[in-house]
């Protein structure tokens, strides 16, 4: 009797490497800081987030290897979220930078409807990504609702970490870390840590090759950007940061040195993350 053998070949993609990486954290993590910004009202913040979206979109030209075509990323938004997200970034800057220049022009102008539009598209910059992903039945670790709301969380938590660094630096936020700041962190922390174990929890009991992914994620090659970078060092150490801060009589130099550290290790999280999740985007095998 004849006996057939199958194997399965578990692929992962190779088309995006680090430009997308960077391209995702730069302009997740600058619309972050942009609506952190002006709910905060924290001018260098929206500053910040402008550059870094702009950035972003400079990654993503220089990934498409032939930038006279970056025109055709924003020719099929009926069907492409490649095209929805460039749209949604063209639309972000163009009122981010009306906002500036209207505040630079004159810092009591009501602006109210610019801020707003800028806002949302921010909330679309961050989300975007997530919708890229999950849009990609083909590899399964991808195709998950969660990657939306997860995208946002992280976006807001890496454009977090770029302002407590820069306001350590330059002395401009020690002091409101003490108040909002800490607060918004130790929200955002546990809000990020409930997702990616939510993450986790559904993948392991979706297909072959979803847990084929978090196997890579939590044991295989990739359990030092997820476990180290992701988990412990972007979110569990910043977690015992923000709440020393929040319930600890510390001082305000001090303060400065835990924020800063805290932001550091924020945006090594938010690279991990973006690293980590492209990196695990196995496809699904044909049997």
């Amino acid at each position: 009797m004849a006996t057939e053998e199958f194997t399965l070949d578990f692929k992962t993609q190779r088309e995006w490497g680090w430009l997308a990486v960077l391209d995702f954290f730069l302009a997740g993590g600058g619309a972050g800081a942009f609506l952190l910004g002006i709910l905060l009202n924290v001018y260098p913040a929206v500053v910040i987030g402008v550059i870094g979206v702009g950035l972003g979109a400079l990654a993503l030209l220089a990934d498409l290897g032939r930038p006279e075509r970056a025109w055709r990323a924003i020719s099929n938004p009926g069907t492409s979220w490649i095209s929805r997200g460039a749209l949604i970034v063209g639309v972000f800057l163009l009122f981010a930078v009306v906002h500036i220049l209207l505040t630079l022009s004159n810092p009591n102008a009501n602006d109210t409807v610019v801020k707003a539009i800028a806002g949302i598209a921010a909330v679309g910059v961050m989300a975007y990504t997530g919708f890229l992903l999950s849009f990609s039945p083909a590899i399964p670790a991808w195709h998950s609702t969660l990657l939306p709301v997860m995208f946002i969380a992280s976006s807001l938590i890496t454009g977090m970490g770029a302002l407590l660094v820069v306001g350590a630096v330059a002395d401009r936020l020690p002091a409101q870390a003490r108040g909002s700041w800490d607060q918004t962190g130790l929200l955002l922390m546990v809000t990020a840590l409930i997702l990616a174990l939510a993450y986790i929890t559904t993948m392991l009991s979706s297909t072959l090759a979803a847990r084929q992914a978090i196997q890579q994620l939590t044991k295989g090659d990739l359990s030092l950007p997820f476990l180290g970078g992701v988990i412990l060092a972007g979110l569990v150490a910043p977690l015992a940061i923000f709440t020393i801060l929040y319930l600890g009589d510390v001082s305000l130099a001090s303060a400065s040195v835990a924020a800063a550290i805290a932001g550091i290790l924020l945006i090594v999280g938010g690279v991990s993350l973006r690293h980590s999740l492209l990196r695990a985007g196995v496809y699904q095998p044909i049997v």
